[in-house]
């Protein structure tokens, strides 16, 4: 039903988390920011899963579309049912339905930015999204790439998001250099910071990648902090 998904203590702000999942160290941040009054972005890690007898682990940030009622309970609850709807998938292809069935029953709307990693073949993994949020690697030159399209026509008009009838989103496989990095966050993080700063970020790994990731959210701050902000950085062992 609209408006009974419980929002988990953790969706407070501002909140950092940390994961040893394998050869992967997570840090997650998210703050509401300096504009709006409630957090409507969402996040998961999940470890130890198993999709179509694949062992993987998931990754994840949701963006509630706060023009539309539910934005909120939309993103915890895509967030919440992300590993069941993983071992329940055959696969990819199952994994953003299945999600999108379970924000429409919300009655919200939210983007989705998912990156699922196979345990058995460390660094390769498959791209989910659907919205506006974005996923950015660290490659093994060191350059950053963008690695999925925006579902945007224009600022916070979205064409396709999960709770839309007729979704569709993207698929697309990735591979993680050792020593690379990725970030999955929404427009709050790279629609305000400095490119440079997410290259910064993602090039930290090994040395200092929370007080870099807490530089970041400073200059999201001294920018204005116009949105929500959450990032999910996976560096890679």
């Amino acid at each position: 039903m609209a408006g009974m998904v419980p929002i988990p203590e953790s969706s407070s702000s501002p909140h950092q988390e940390t994961h040893q999942v394998g050869p992967w160290r997570v840090v997650v941040r998210s703050d509401v920011g300096l504009a709006r009054s409630r957090l409507e972005d969402a996040w998961k890690v999940v470890k130890g899963l198993t999709m179509g007898g694949r062992p993987v682990d998931a990754f994840a940030v949701f963006d509630g579309l706060g023009g539309l009622p539910y934005g909120q309970e939309a993103a915890w609850a895509a967030a919440d049912a992300l590993g069941r709807v993983v071992a329940a998938s055959t696969g990819p292809d199952d994994v953003l339905p299945a999600l999108n069935k379970v924000v429409r029953e919300t009655g919200g709307a939210t983007t989705a930015v998912v990156a699922l990693m196979y345990d058995d073949e460390p660094g390769h993994g498959v791209l989910l999204c659907v919205g506006d949020s974005a996923a950015y690697m660290r490659d093994a030159e060191g350059r950053l790439q963008i690695l999925n399209p925006k579902d945007s026509v224009g600022p916070h008009v979205l064409s396709d998001f999960l709770g839309n009838l007729n979704m569709k989103g993207h698929r697309r496989p990735i591979e993680v250099p050792v020593d690379g990095s990725l970030m999955l966050c929404t427009d709050g993080v790279d629609g305000v910071a400095d490119p440079a700063r997410l290259s910064t970020v993602l090039g930290a790994n090994g040395t200092a990648p929370v007080k870099a990731i807490d530089a970041l959210f400073s200059e999201i701050h001294d920018r204005g902090a116009p949105d929500n902000a959450t990032a999910v950085v996976a560096y890679r062992a």
